[in-house]
């Protein structure tokens, strides 16, 4: 990632006859050095704006910049310049102590003339889309889910960054799944979920594109084992005038999540669900039934029990 890409106030140094300066001479040649490299896409709009500024003015704009961004290329490139006749040299000073060696030899070549100018310019260049992924985890542990029970994605963009509105947020889930969710909120976040079939390790993948074209990527290591089974101990707390009372309680073991809700199968064709653990059923005849209770969590793990009661 280039300087370019950090929140930073990045100055454009124009020595000589600048064109903000107001004194552009007529067919002119001047040079832009910047320290982006070939793969910064970004540049490209900064070269096509000095191209049209060159039109404009009637004069000759040249662009150079170091193709992998080596700091050590481009200050030979601003040497170039000093000895090639420029009559104005603009530089992007990304780290001066690197650079001032060659820019001194600009200042040299082209400041002893009557009519040169120096200016900065300060702005504020925002960072790529970087986006934090997070999920609720499972049992306490960090950065797990479970096969079969839908994982909840969290994504908001990292604290501390200044960004550009987004394009659009791709995830891919690490097992062949994925989806665009396009222009996700610059504040606040947004959740996916998302459902595994298979155990294992798998690397979470966020890349977010700006509107702009700037391309940020995070990525999560992920654990999916097996499916958590809850433990369910199910009692019959009385029976009387053919209406049982029933309570199903949580056993020895790890839970993910809490309870939300209790689904009971009285055996007799009817049910019911609720919230709470403890439930009441009357019977319209005597006889046994097998009644089952079947519990789900917060993050969706299950619990089954099974009790036979006899009414009288």
């Amino acid at each position: 990632m280039t300087s370019i890409r950090k929140r930073s106030a990045l100055k454009i140094l124009a020595l000589a006859a600048l064109f903000a300066a107001g004194s552009v001479q007529a067919a002119g040649k001047y040079v832009l050095i910047s320290h982006a490299p070939d793969s910064d896409a970004w540049w490209n709009t900064i070269k096509n704006s000095i191209k049209q500024a060159g039109e404009d003015y009637g004069v000759t704009v040249d662009y150079r910049n170091p193709p992998s961004g080596d700091l050590a290329d481009m200050a030979r490139s601003i040497e170039q310049a000093a000895a090639a006749g420029y009559d104005g040299v603009i530089v992007t000073i990304a780290d001066y102590n690197v650079l001032q060696g060659a820019i001194g030899k600009v200042t040299a070549k082209i400041g002893a003339g009557t009519n040169a100018k120096e200016a900065s310019l300060d702005f504020t260049v925002r960072d790529a889309p970087n986006v934090d992924i997070s999920v609720p985890g499972v049992g306490g542990v960090s950065n797990s889910a479970e096969v079969g029970v839908p994982t909840v994605f969290t994504l908001k963009l990292a604290a501390g960054g200044t960004y550009n509105a987004l394009r659009n947020v791709r995830i891919d889930y690490g097992d062949g799944a994925g989806a665009d969710l396009g222009a996700i909120a610059l504040t606040g976040s947004t959740t996916v979920s998302h459902v595994y079939s298979r155990t294992g390790f798998f690397t979470v993948r966020v890349t977010a594109t700006d509107v702009l074209g700037n391309v940020g990527t995070s990525t999560m290591a992920l654990t999916v084992n097996d499916r958590t089974t809850v433990p369910i101990n199910l009692t019959l707390l009385s029976v009387s005038n053919r209406i049982a009372t029933f309570q199903a309680n949580l056993g020895t073991g790890t839970v993910s999540g809490s309870i939300r809700f209790y689904d009971w199968d009285f055996g007799d064709g009817q049910s019911a669900s609720t919230t709470g653990n403890t439930t009441s059923h009357r019977y319209s005849s005597p006889g046994n039934y097998t009644v089952n209770v079947r519990v789900v969590t917060t993050t969706g793990s299950e619990g089954f029990a099974t009790i036979i009661v006899t009414v009288i």
